[in-house]
């Protein structure tokens, strides 16, 4: 027997890559169409906000219940009324107590800022709406 009369074997398959290009093609128009029509810098900051924990501050400066809660205009500070008979003015930033207004004789059931947040408006069960000075707790 020569060695031309041996069979040949066969040479190795070779494997096509083309289903591998299409699903790299399709998984890569996928990806720009979701940077071309969406925010991605707002979904990761939605993803991250579930990744890290938030800062929270827990205001406790009232003796009895509270029964309104109002931030102010520019969003720096935060006002609560209570059936203390007082209003109380917070730093959103870092929880601190800035004021203390006691000038009502019975529960203070509501308050608003004004617009431009100079001034805060109480209303109470004393039949009375003040109004005063955020800052200085000077009663207008």
């Amino acid at each position: 027997m020569s060695i031309l009369d041996k069979q040949l074997t066969p040479s190795p398959r070779r494997r096509s890559h083309r289903r591998l290009y299409i699903i790299l093609g399709i998984v890569v128009i996928l990806v720009a169409i979701l940077f071309l029509f969406t925010n991605v810098g707002n979904d990761v900051a939605f993803i991250g906000h579930f990744a890290t924990p938030p800062q929270h501050f827990t205001y406790s400066g009232h003796s009895d219940y509270v029964s309104a809660v109002a931030w102010s205009p520019d969003g720096k500070r935060i006002a609560s009324a209570s059936g203390d008979h007082s209003a109380q003015v917070w730093d959103a930033s870092n929880g601190g107590h800035v004021l203390t207004y006691r000038r009502h004789s019975a529960d203070v059931l509501t308050l608003a800022w004004s617009p431009n947040g100079q001034y805060i408006a109480t209303g109470s069960l004393d039949n009375t709406v003040q109004i005063w000075n955020p800052t200085s707790g000077a009663q207008v």
